[in-house]
């Protein structure tokens, strides 16, 4: 069977079995939260932000020592500051979206425990989560608790596992792979270029 056919069989077959991602929401007073290390959750943030038709630079970052210069009506540094941002958005006309940074050696101050604060007193409406696909399942699950659940998941780095589809085992929607929409077609492009088909 050629690459072409493979690809498209296997892309029928992932349209009946994945988790269907949801559409982001688009109404008022909705946010969206992107969580994880540095680069990687602003860069989902204001894809996301591109996609709800909002403008990118004004994707909200939480991290309690944001760079200098940064405005402060972009920074939250902290879970009770995020408490107040909420409060104030619920009256938005738009959505708002987060880019919640995770340095997981950084423990209280910046860590996981950190960020399910953060996202605690943000209730996003989505939150996603950046995941490497080198991770164990176990360990993305591990988490995934910790942070108190999350609505979809953007995976990274297939290019460098043997198991680039482990991540389904999660039964977690995804909604990005390699910085794509995760679509079925997508997928099957993803596994068959990785078989060496």
């Amino acid at each position: 069977m050629r690459a072409e056919e493979l690809e498209r069989a296997l892309a029928e077959s992932l349209a009946n079995h994945l988790p269907q991602p949801a559409e982001l929401p688009r109404a008022r007073g909705v946010v969206v939260a992107a969580v994880g290390a540095g680069r990687e959750a602003i860069d989902l943030a204001r894809s996301l932000s591109v996609e709800l038709s909002l403008d990118p630079e004004e994707v909200v970052v939480a991290i309690p020592d944001a760079p200098y210069g940064t405005p402060d009506w972009l920074v939250i540094p902290d879970a009770p500051s995020a408490m107040e941002r909420r409060r104030s958005w619920q009256r938005r006309s738009h959505a708002t979206v987060v880019a919640v940074i995770v340095d997981p050696t950084r423990g209280a101050t910046n860590g996981w425990d950190w960020a399910q604060a953060v996202l605690d007193n943000l209730e996003p409406t989505r939150a996603w989560l950046i995941t490497d696909a080198r991770s164990k399942p176990a360990d993305v699950a591990a988490c995934i608790d910790r942070l108190g659940g999350i609505d979809m998941l953007a995976v990274e780095h297939l290019d460098e596992t043997v198991s680039p589809a482990s991540v389904l085992e999660l039964g977690v929607p995804v909604g990005r792979i390699g910085g794509h929409v995760a679509t079925p077609t997508v997928w099957s492009r993803t596994l068959v270029r990785r078989l060496g088909a």
